[in-house]
């Protein structure tokens, strides 16, 4: 892991995974009654899965350059996707703190996740990802239209996307379920 501190970014970076699971279980132990950001919490992490979706339905990780689908509005749209996740649930959660967690602790995981990850592929792809780079935002999407012609929902299910329907709905209905009598 050289003298260039890239180590450090990269053992950062793959920690990211485990950060957001530890994140959701937070949420899921320290939510409050559904409050008035519960709704617009909901849509935020519903909006992230979707974009994590159509993301992971287009990508073939390590065989090629991504261009179509999300990867034609940012280079990072699983990234981004997973930063509407975290805002959402922590808003759904009603929990101040658990925002400003999510919200301080995401860069410290994503950005070195996005520098390794843009080191890697420069290598691996050379002058088509210098080209890619140039035409692509980072991390905040742009308008660009786009083909779903590469979206394979086998992809999806290969990067277990899935996994993660499951568990956000699970949490969101966790929350919800705080509003009733029921005591969890």
């Amino acid at each position: 892991m050289g003298t260039d501190g890239t180590g450090f970014l990269r053992r950062l970076a793959r920690r990211r995974a485990t950060a957001g699971w530890v994140f959701i279980l937070l949420v899921a132990a320290f939510a409050r009654t559904p409050g008035i950001l519960f709704w617009p919490g909901v849509f935020l992490t519903l909006l992230g899965e979707v974009l994590r979706t159509s993301s992971a339905g287009v990508i073939k990780k390590n065989q090629e350059v991504a261009r179509t689908g999300p990867y034609r509005w940012c280079r990072h749209p699983l990234y981004f996707g997973s930063f509407l996740v975290t805002l959402g649930l922590s808003s759904a959660s009603g929990n101040w703190v658990l925002l400003l967690l999510g919200l301080l602790l995401f860069p410290v995981f994503y950005i070195p996740a996005i520098i390794v990850e843009e080191k890697f592929l420069t290598k691996k792809f050379g002058q088509e990802y210098e080209a890619y780079k140039k035409v692509t935002p980072v991390f905040l999407p742009g308008p660009a239209p786009t083909s779903w012609k590469d979206f394979s929902w086998e992809h999806v299910r290969l990067n277990r996307e899935h996994l993660n329907w499951i568990v956000l709905v699970a949490v969101l209905i966790l929350i919800a379920l705080r509003n009733t009598h029921l005591r969890f």
